[in-house]
């Protein structure tokens, strides 16, 4: 690589690094007001030996936080978060110059438990300076344990310098001495589960798929695992689906006729244990 190709790239870098700083993402909150945190990170270009420190200020708009502990949390439900970010103009025609049109982050949490990801593209400002403007959603995720919960900003996260695809890595980390802010404080409350299925048929000598549904207070169990009993004997088990809280048990040895069966939910610390009955009749 030449001497001005590599001058470029690292300047480019830099001035990504400034930029990509401003990924950090909040959490929502269940008030009417936007959550806020500010914080200065150091961001580490490995490559070209670069280290930058940047205060960054991170604003979600409202959205509802997790009530429930292990609580399945459907995608985009904790509000939408936009950070936006300054490049002077040098640093901006550089990065132009070497094809760099946006940045993101994929890989930090809240409170170690929440993810977010964010992406956005640079725009033109006044007197050539550039401006990026990144946004993002939680992914689908279950919620952390039962008990006091914290959505601290992150310690350590990294910034990739394009939208999609590779780009330059930059690392970057808490500055020493700074406070891990939280965006917003609940309490997880452990949920009480109801575990039912309906009567089904099967033939005889034949196994039979019986699907078992585990519903807790605030959503579908998201792990855990359903035994089926005849009597005192356990005749099939299987995990749920986290996804859709439904545990598909394979009953093998079934005598002909009825057969009134207990299901069993052993229950997680975040779903608590419950019991149900079945009838499964075989012909």
């Amino acid at each position: 690589m030449n001497l001005r190709r590599l001058s470029a790239r690292t300047a480019a870098a830099g001035a990504t690094a400034a930029l990509a700083a401003g990924a950090l993402v909040g959490l929502g909150t269940a008030t009417a007001d936007a959550a806020t945190a500010t914080a200065t990170y150091n961001c580490v270009q490995a490559e070209f030996s670069l280290s930058y420190n940047f205060a960054i200020t991170i604003t979600q708009t409202p959205a509802t936080t997790p009530t429930w502990a292990g609580q399945a949390v459907a995608k985009g439900k904790l509000g939408t978060i936009s950070v936006s970010a300054s490049v002077p103009a040098d640093a901006a025609a550089t990065m132009a110059s070497v094809g760099i049109t946006g940045a993101r982050s994929d890989d930090f949490k809240l409170g170690g438990n929440v993810p977010f990801a964010v992406a956005g593209d640079f725009a033109p400002g006044a007197g050539g300076t550039a401006t990026w403007q990144g946004t993002g959603t939680n992914p689908a995720f279950a919620a952390a344990k039962p008990g006091a919960f914290s959505a601290t900003i992150p310690s350590k996260f990294t910034i990739i310098t394009a939208k999609t695809g590779d780009g330059f890595k930059l690392d970057c980390s808490l500055v020493a001495g700074q406070v891990q802010a939280s965006m917003w404080d609940t309490t997880l409350a452990k949920q009480t589960t109801k575990t039912t299925a309906k009567n089904t048929t099967g033939k005889s000598g034949k196994p039979v798929k019986l699907k078992v549904t585990v519903k807790g207070n605030g959503s579908v169990a998201t792990a855990g695992q359903v035994v089926v009993s005849s009597g005192k004997k356990a005749v099939g088990k299987a995990n749920v689906n986290p996804k859709t809280g439904v545990a598909t048990v394979t009953l093998k040895k079934l005598e002909d006729g009825k057969n009134k069966l207990t299901l069993t939910y052993k229950g997680t610390p975040s779903f608590g244990a419950s019991k149900g009955k079945v009838t499964v009749t075989v012909k």
